[in-house]
């Protein structure tokens, strides 16, 4: 039986990613010693701030290149014990980290949801 949603902590996110123009124009070297070391220390803080990670899942097996008809290459599955924490998480693709800022490189998008009710997990 169906039940309206209620808000549910911790909150269910879902967190869309894709590499941005400036990584595909990036040379190796770029990659490896800037872009690359800035999306660790992100995920890092991430967990440290409080994302529990589920899942994640990359879509590089099928795509090369800027995604098309997604627009978003890799995905992280996580929970949060709160929106407001959420808001945070994201904020931090922004801020400047050991002179480096992931959303240099990468895109993300947050949604927030609640487990599928029809399913155990």
């Amino acid at each position: 039986m169906f039940e309206p949603p209620t808000l549910e902590h911790p909150v269910r996110v879902m967190i869309f990613g894709a590499c941005r123009e400036t990584w595909y124009a990036a040379s190796d070297r770029e990659r490896e010693e800037q872009a690359l070391p800035a999306l660790r220390s992100l995920l890092d803080d991430w967990r440290a701030m409080g994302l529990d990670l589920i899942a994640s899942f990359d879509d590089d097996y099928f795509l090369v290149g800027q995604p098309g008809s997604l627009q978003y290459a890799f995905f992280i599955l996580a929970e949060v014990e709160s929106v407001e924490r959420l808001v945070t998480i994201v904020n931090r693709a922004r801020t400047t980290v050991d002179g480096l800022r992931a959303d240099r490189w990468f895109r993300f998008e947050a949604r927030a949801g609640r487990r599928l009710f029809l399913l155990d997990n």
